[in-house]
C-alpha cells in the first residue's frame, strides 16, 4: 500500500487536514519531512499528528529525504507533486 509523505520546509500545514485526521488505525502516522529552521510551535503541533523528522538546515536536502522515506516507508519508488 503506497503511504503518502509531505514535504514542507515552513510546515505551513494544518494538523486537523484528513490525511492526518483519517491514518488507518494500527499504521504509523504520516511522515512530515521539514528543515531545523521550522517554526518550533508548528513542529510540536504536527508531532501529535505525524512523524516530523529534519532533512536540512534551511532548505530541505533531497538526497537525505530520499533515503528517508526509503528508511521509513520502504519507499522503493518515489511519486512527487506539488
Amino acid at each position: 500500500m503506497p503511504r503518502l509523505a509531505v514535504v514542507t520546509a515552513s510546515l505551513q500545514i494544518d494538523p486537523g487536514q484528513r490525511l492526518f485526521r483519517d491514518a488507518p488505525p494500527g499504521e504509523p502516522p504520516p511522515p512530515v519531512l521539514t528543515t531545523t529552521a521550522a517554526d518550533a510551535g508548528r513542529r510540536k503541533a504536527l508531532a501529535r499528528v505525524a512523524e516530523v523528522v529534519e532533512v536540512g538546515d534551511e532548505r530541505v536536502d533531497w538526497v537525505l529525504a530520499l533515503r528517508t522515506l526509503r528508511e521509513l516507508a520502504a519507499a522503493g519508488v518515489v511519486l512527487c507533486e506539488g
